[in-house]
């Protein structure tokens, strides 16, 4: 088993901006992927950026920051998802669930506006071709 969210442009525009759509899913042993959560995501700015996407990595950080549970009485993501499971009736092992790895994926069309916005966030434009910016 694996858990994981499935990260798509939003096709609703609002007010000029792109939204980030977050189906979260669990995919069984069987290579069925069942969607057991799909009202997440943003329009606009991301939490840390004025764009709805910069990098790959800093998206997956906003989706798992997004995906964490609203519910004051669930401790955990994992527990989120296993009520989840369980409210579709399947029969889900707790164990498979505790222990399943997670992993964010990007469709197609958000692949491409990442590379799209890219030029954006090149270091090599914002600080010249020969200075490189330190990283910490």
């Amino acid at each position: 088993m694996a858990l994981g969210a499935l990260c798509a442009l939003d096709s609703v525009v609002l007010g000029g901006s792109p939204g980030i759509n977050i189906r979260e899913f669990a995919e069984l042993d069987d290579g069925q992927r069942i969607f057991w959560r799909e009202d997440r995501g943003w329009f606009g700015k991301s939490v840390n950026s004025p764009w709805p996407v910069t990098s790959g990595r800093d998206l997956t950080h906003e989706v798992l920051e997004v995906t964490q549970p609203d519910d004051c009485r669930i401790d955990s993501y994992v527990e989120c998802a296993l009520e989840g499971l369980r409210g579709m009736a399947l029969n889900i092992d707790p164990a498979s669930v505790y222990s399943a790895p997670f992993r964010v994926e990007f469709d197609v069309d958000l692949k491409e506006e990442l590379s799209r916005v890219a030029q954006f966030f090149d270091p090599t434009s914002r600080y010249g071709h020969n200075t490189q910016r330190p990283c910490r």
